[in-house]
Formats: C-alpha cells, structure tokens, sequence
C-alpha cells in the first residue's frame, strides 16, 4: 500500500523492501519443501502433465478391466509407489489413466442448457401467446442440446495408455 506524503510531494512505501523479500521467503517456505508430483510424460512432446498429492486421479490396472476413482494421499518416490485411500498402486502396474477436459465439459453443458431454455421457452411462448411452434424452434433448441450431449460424450475424457505413448515418473522436488 503507498502512501502519498503531502508535505515533500513524494510516495513512499510503510516497510522496505529487504523486510518484504524476508516475509516472502518465510510464507513460501511451506510452500516450496512439499513439492511431489506424478508425472505423466508423451514420448517426444516437452508439455507434462503433473499431478499432486490430495488430487482425484481415475485409473485402471493391468489386471482389471474396471476403472478406480481414488484420492492420492502420498507418494513413496523410492518404491515407486502411490498411497491412496482404498489402498497403494505401483507405477508399473498402471495400465491407463483417465484424464478429463473441463473445458470440453462446460461447452457442452451450455449448449445442453441453452437447447433446454430455447424449447422451454419456446413451448411457453406457443402455449401463452400467439407464437407458432415449428421446425425452426425444434431445431435450434434440439439441435443445440444434441451437439451439446455429443461434445460431452466424445471430448469430455481422454483415456492415455501407460507405457505405449505415455510414461509416468514420481518427482521430488523437495528442498532437503
């Protein structure tokens, strides 16, 4: 916050900076020591994808068919190992792991809204006024909540498939 001394027309600020650089390395410093991720890695692509302890990750292992939905409680970066709340996976185990696009999500749930609104308010307005209910209406509206739902289907997840194209790596970037 700067101040505005009036009698020698200057701004000046309440503490100096050496004392703000000192309070910035102490609050960071929790910060910073914890630093463990899983890492998901494309052969031949720099961009990684990590993944921190206390997130939700959707996986599946070699020796089943069915998908496990999981909070991750720590990483065992020597064992190579993930601990999660119904149990632990080692990396080697992992087959695939499900990734999710938001933004796929929300595209899709806004066109489902809008073809929503557009036939309620559409049936409203044939039903109340003098509107005529056509193709046109039924169209837009269906043909919105129709584009909407197929967005979600195909965009919504993307399942990547461990040891093909994908490699995953437990990183510590701890300070010790």
């Amino acid at each position: 916050m700067l101040f505005y001394n009036l009698k020698n027309n200057i701004m000046f600020h309440p503490l100096p900076n050496k004392v703000l650089m000192i309070l910035a390395f102490f609050f960071s410093y929790g910060v910073v020591t914890g630093q463990k991720y899983l890492q998901i890695e494309m052969i031949n692509d720099p961009v990684t994808i990590k993944i921190q302890e206390g997130e939700i990750i959707t996986y599946k292992l070699h020796d089943s068919e069915e998908w496990i939905t999981s909070k991750i409680n720590r990483f065992l970066v020597e064992e190579k190992a993930i601990v999660m709340e119904d149990g632990f996976a080692r990396l080697e185990d992992i087959s695939y792991i499900m990734r999710y696009r938001p933004a796929a999500n929300y595209i899709g749930k806004g066109l489902m809204t809008f073809g929503t609104g557009w036939l309620v308010y559409g049936g409203i307005a044939a039903v109340g006024a003098d509107f005529d209910f056509g193709g046109d209406t039924l169209l837009i509206g269906g043909g919105s909540f129709f584009f909407g739902w197929l967005i979600r289907k195909l965009f919504n997840k993307k399942p990547l498939h461990i040891g093909h194209r994908y490699r995953l790596r437990l990183l510590d970037l701890s300070l010790k």
